[in-house]
């Protein structure tokens, strides 16, 4: 059984009469991942290994470690470090924030837009340092 979108179960809530047929109906897609399943996941699609993804995210080793094991939450500003680190393009990086329950990056604020500027562009965690601090605003590392 294929997996629903959000929109689809967003279509089939708001046609429901029943309630709770639904919520048994989509139980299992009703059910977010944890952030350390979702960073594993985008580990596993950028082909790094985590002590490379850790390196480009400019995190120390044991703290990444603790992330991605679900010992610590990071800060959004972490969490934001990483999605470089792990080469993720804005919307990857919108859904992972999301998930860890983070402000989405927000394009009316200027330091936001450099970061969905700097992601759906493919910069490193450095160049994108570079930019926010060219435009006056606060690095991430």
């Amino acid at each position: 059984m294929q997996a629903k979108s959000t929109s689809e179960l967003e279509q089939e809530l708001s046609g429901c009469a029943d309630l709770r047929g639904y919520l048994k109906r989509n139980d299992p897609a009703l059910h977010a991942p944890e952030l350390p399943e979702l960073l594993q996941r985008a580990l596993e699609k950028s082909g790094l290994n985590r002590a490379e993804a850790l390196r480009r995210s400019n995190l120390n080793l044991v703290y990444g470690y603790q992330i991605f094991s679900g010992k610590r939450r990071p800060s959004r500003d972490t969490l934001l470090c990483l999605c470089f680190g792990l080469g993720l393009c804005a919307d990857e990086t919108q859904n992972l924030l999301l998930h860890a329950g983070y402000a989405q990056l927000y394009i009316r604020d200027p330091r936001d837009s450099i970061l969905f500027f700097a992601l759906n562009n493919g910069l490193s965690l450095l160049a994108c340092n570079q930019q926010l601090d060219v435009h006056g605003e606060a690095s991430l590392s």
